[in-house]
């Protein structure tokens, strides 16, 4: 948790330092499977993320593209 509070730090720090306001509802967040729920719903929500990297689609197609392993 506390990597995810100085990484909204420095978020904000951008933002100050250029005067440009960081758009939250294009963050997207992956984590991996052994990561448990709470971790999860925790880092989203220090983060104000609402969206997990490979649930939402884009243009139709899902955000999460990877090489097929077959």
């Amino acid at each position: 948790m506390e990597e995810a509070w100085k990484l909204k730090a420095i978020l904000k720090a951008y933002e100050s330092a250029f005067r440009q306001a960081i758009n939250v509802q294009k963050y997207l967040i992956f984590f991996s499977p052994s990561t448990s729920e709470n971790v999860r719903e925790d880092m989203m929500n220090i983060l104000d993320i609402e969206t997990m990297l490979g649930q939402d689609k884009y243009l139709g197609l899902s955000s999460l593209v990877g090489k097929n392993k077959k």
